[in-house]
């Protein structure tokens, strides 16, 4: 008998903190009645991916005019560069401006994929794919125009 004296005033606490759960009412459901402030940049991956594209084929041309031209007028990549990839462009035109060498051709996407879409901060969209450049159509020249 003394064991069931103690499992009743534990059962009794069970039941009464069980009952008092229940008893608490879940804070009401909201339901918006106006349409969010902000929309998304891209309706669909497929948008991002068109925008990525078309961004990247900017900056490719631009970046074959600048080989092109012997790693002249860097400032074109200005607009289209992050501040870190233009830091990193302007060493490398300036190599091929200092070896007197160029390019001629275009190169072109051999294959472009959308990686992720992340909205940063600011208004800013990330927008990261993988892109398969291909160069076949371009050749290096020296200063005399033979190719390297």
């Amino acid at each position: 008998m003394r064991t069931g004296r103690r499992v009743a005033p534990l059962v009794v606490a069970v039941v009464a903190t069980l009952g008092l759960a229940g008893c608490t009412q879940p804070p009401p459901h909201v339901i918006p009645t106006s349409e969010p402030s902000t929309k998304p940049v891209f309706a669909s991956d497929a948008e991002a991916l068109a925008a990525a594209k078309k961004a990247f084929s900017a900056y490719l041309a631009t970046s074959d005019n600048v080989a092109n031209d012997g790693g002249t007028d860097i400032d074109r990549l200005a607009s289209l560069d992050t501040v870190g990839q233009l830091a990193r462009d302007k060493k490398t035109f300036a190599k091929l401006h200092d070896a007197g060498e160029h390019t001629s051709g275009r190169s072109q996407f051999s294959r472009f994929s959308l990686q992720s879409v992340d909205a940063k901060p600011h208004g800013i969209v990330e927008v990261v794919a993988y892109a398969c450049i291909d160069i076949s159509q371009t050749e290096l020249l020296n200063s005399q125009g033979v190719v390297v």
